[in-house]
Formats: C-alpha cells, structure tokens, sequence
C-alpha cells in the first residue's frame, strides 16, 4: 500500500491556490507512468514554483524524482 501526503506551506498561496495544487498533484500521481511496489510513504512538498508551474512540468518532474528514488 502506496501513502503520499502533501506539505502545502502558506508561502505558496491563499487556500484556494494551495488546494489547486494539491488537486494537479494528485492527478499527476493518478497518471504516472511509475510502477511501485510493496507498501511506501511519501510526502511531497511543494515549493513557491510550483504554484506557477504548467502540468506537463510538474509531470516530468515528478515522474523522474519517483523514479530515481525508486531505483535500488
């Protein structure tokens, strides 16, 4: 079982920019193209960039830090 939860400091935003964020974050994990396997926790912290980030690079990024991670 796969848990991730999500630091979302005030410097990013008001709530409803933060809750935005949280919602493409989600759907970025929902979509990854990363296979993992036995039960992990993550926490993703978002950062002041993020907020201005566009999907596609949130995507890749936070695709290839799961999987340089992952790596054994």
């Amino acid at each position: 079982m796969v848990r991730v939860g999500f630091g979302i400091g005030k410097k990013i935003g008001g709530a409803v920019l933060r809750n935005k964020v949280k919602r493409v974050l989600k759907e970025i994990l929902k979509r990854a193209r990363v296979e993992i396997k036995g039960s992990l926790d993550f926490l993703i912290i978002a950062r002041k960039e993020t907020a201005g980030a566009d999907f596609l690079e949130l995507k890749e990024h936070l695709e290839s830090n799961l999987k340089s991670i992952l790596i054994d």
